[in-house]
């Protein structure tokens, strides 16, 4: 009975170096194609991130608007852009100052009661929307209109931007929102003028 030995001869150095070529196509392939979806996935989160923060802005001040007796003429100082609106609804003067502050980016509001010719429980600046970032001013309201126009409006236009630096995102949405409180369709110079625009 012959022994037989067993083959162990193992492999070449030739298919060695072709398993490891196609071992690093493959492999770079999975990797680009995870670093491609890693980039899709940023964007797409960046664009919902910019998109919900324009959408937050616009429900809130859709909901304050609507039901605001008069509208201020829009302004600026220090470099932030400004609007006041005033809602009688409560038998009372609300003011409500909407600013947008371009040092951080934010929409923020703070009210006040009229009582007289002072003021009175004014509450501190709190945020609408982030990651606003007009650089010019996000508001405007309509001259003197003549036809069916009855109500003063306001325009608004606002801009988000996000995402990475090598993948910029930036929503944005212009709209018109009307006071139906409001008696004339003109801006109102000196309404809620008690506190200052800082």
């Amino acid at each position: 009975m012959a022994i037989r030995w067993r083959d162990d001869d193992g492999v070449t150095m030739i298919e060695m170096v072709v398993a490891m070529v196609v071992m690093m196509i493959f492999l770079g392939i999975f990797t680009g194609s995870m670093m491609l979806m890693s980039r899709s996935e940023t964007k797409a989160r960046a664009v919902t991130d910019t998109s919900n923060q324009v959408n937050r802005a616009f429900l809130w001040l859709d909901r304050t608007v609507r039901y605001s007796s008069g509208i201020s003429t829009p302004g600026s100082a220090s470099g932030d852009f400004y609007v006041e609106l005033s809602n009688t609804g409560t038998g009372s003067q609300v003011c409500t100052q909407v600013r947008l502050h371009v040092t951080n980016h934010q929409l923020q509001q703070r009210t006040w009661t009229v009582s007289g010719s002072s003021y009175a429980n004014l509450s501190t600046w709190t945020p609408i929307a982030d990651n606003i970032t007009n650089s010019t001013t996000p508001f405007s309201v309509a001259g003197t209109v003549t036809g069916s126009l009855v109500h003063q409006q306001l325009g608004v236009t606002l801009t988000s931007s996000g995402g990475t630096a090598g993948s910029p995102t930036t929503s944005g949405s212009t709209f018109t929102l009307t006071a139906v409180n409001s008696a004339s369709a003109d801006a109102v110079s000196g309404l809620c003028q008690e506190v200052a625009r800082p």
